[in-house]
C-alpha cells in the first residue's frame, strides 16, 4: 500500500477482514488506505457464514463501500439485513443528533418529484 500511495497508482483499497489475519491487522490496512486518501471497501469472502460482523466493522470504521454480493444466498442476505437494521438504528440516533454522519452507501435514495 505504501508503494502504491507514494506512486499515486491507486485510489481505493479492497479489504477482506477474514483474509488479513486479525481484526487489528485489518484495521491497520484500513487506516493506511484512509491515510493515503483512498476510498475503503470492506469485502466479504464468497461462501462464508451468515456472521454479520463485517457490517459492523464497515459502518463503525466509516468505510466508503461494502461488498458482500447480491442477495442470492442466505449468508449475503443476512449481511444486507444487518446493514438495514444498522441503518434504521442510525436514523433514530440521527433524529436526535443530526451532526453524526452515515456512510453514503447506507443512505437510501430519495424519490424526487417530477416537475
Amino acid at each position: 500500500m505504501r508503494a502504491s500511495a507514494a506512486a499515486k497508482t491507486c485510489n481505493a483499497a479492497l479489504i477482506k477482514p477474514n483474509q488479513v489475519g486479525t481484526v487489528t491487522a485489518t484495521r491497520e490496512a484500513f487506516d493506511a488506505a484512509q491515510a493515503a486518501g483512498w476510498d475503503t471497501i470492506i469485502s466479504a469472502r464468497s461462501g462464508e457464514s451468515e456472521d454479520v460482523t463485517i457490517m459492523h466493522l464497515a459502518v463503525g470504521w466509516g468505510a466508503t463501500q461494502i461488498k458482500v454480493g447480491s442477495m442470492a444466498r442466505s449468508e449475503r442476505t443476512a449481511k444486507w439485513n444487518e446493514g438495514l437494521r444498522i441503518q434504521d438504528a442510525l436514523a433514530r440516533v440521527h433524529a436526535r443528533t443530526p451532526r453524526l454522519s452515515t456512510p453514503r452507501w447506507m443512505t437510501r435514495p430519495t424519490t424526487q418529484a417530477s416537475h
